[in-house]
């Protein structure tokens, strides 16, 4: 059975105590398990700023945890199964990493995919390992990218997704327990993690870049060669276009623009 992740249990994997890693080359900032617990929202930026403080498109950052209440199913009785099979007397010191794949083996399921959000561009605010393993048995169409066609079936499902989060300093090292079941949406795995920008308003310079969704597709694609940041605004930050002159644009309201950070589209 799937049941859908509810906050408080995504807050306990995205805040889990993974310790120290031999890595943490530098932790002046803390560790994500030290930090507070994070907000609701998909989309993390600041509110209200001066305009003489710096602010920069990279403020706005996609809350991973709110990802995984939005988007992540866990398959019940493999989490359940999972951490008895952990809490084992015997494997007090494996890995998470290992101990997952020993028991989907042992379950007929087989790796088909595996890699680190670190790898690709995302804006996230915490990083996650995925893998996708495959049954053996498996009936539904080979290509495991795609949600559809697969034979979802809840008690040996086709495929399963696993989801370690990145809870220490260093990318390298301090990983949560696996998080076991799927993601909804188009893909297995959701893999557009980058915040999308639309210009908010009816002028015609909003219609002209929303309409072709010109923000949309990246960073090669992201505001910062056609617009200066000036300061944000109740959730929207303010800029003028690159080729005017800032203090002009701070005061001539006219002359600025509220760009809109949004989650990308994820499917249905």
């Amino acid at each position: 059975m799937y049941e859908p992740l509810d906050f408080e249990t995504a807050v306990s994997f995205t805040r889990e105590n993974t310790g120290k890693a031999l890595c943490d080359s530098g932790d002046y900032y803390g560790r994500h398990w030290q930090q507070p617990a994070p907000k609701a929202d998909i989309i993390e930026r600041p509110e209200n700023t001066d305009p003489d403080q710096y602010c920069d498109f990279c403020d706005a950052s996609i809350n991973t945890t709110a990802l995984l209440v939005q988007l992540f199913e866990q398959h019940v009785e493999f989490t359940e199964e999972y951490d008895d099979f952990a809490n084992r007397e015997e494997h007090e010191y494996t890995s998470h990493f290992e101990l997952i794949e020993a028991f989907l083996e042992n379950k007929g399921y087989h790796q088909v995919a595996r890699d680190n959000t670190y790898n690709s561009e995302n804006d996230l605010t915490q990083q996650f390992v995925y893998a996708v393993w495959r049954h053996e048995n498996a009936e539904g169409r080979g290509d495991w990218l795609y949600n559809r066609g697969w034979d979802t079936h809840e008690d040996t499902p086709d495929y399963i997704v696993i989801v370690h989060v990145h809870t220490g300093c260093d990318v390298r090292g301090g990983y949560s327990r696996p998080l076991i079941g799927k993601f909804e949406g188009d893909y297995t795995v959701p893999f557009d993690l980058k915040v999308e920008w639309y210009i908010d308003g009816d002028s015609e310079l909003a219609e002209e870049v929303n309409d072709s969704g010109y923000y949309t597709n990246g960073y090669g694609c992201r505001p910062d060669d056609d617009f200066t940041p000036l300061y944000w605004n109740n959730g929207m930050l303010m800029c003028c276009q690159s080729d005017v002159d800032k203090e002009e644009a701070l005061a001539d309201e006219a002359l600025q623009y509220a760009l809109v950070p949004s989650e990308p589209y994820w499917g249905e």
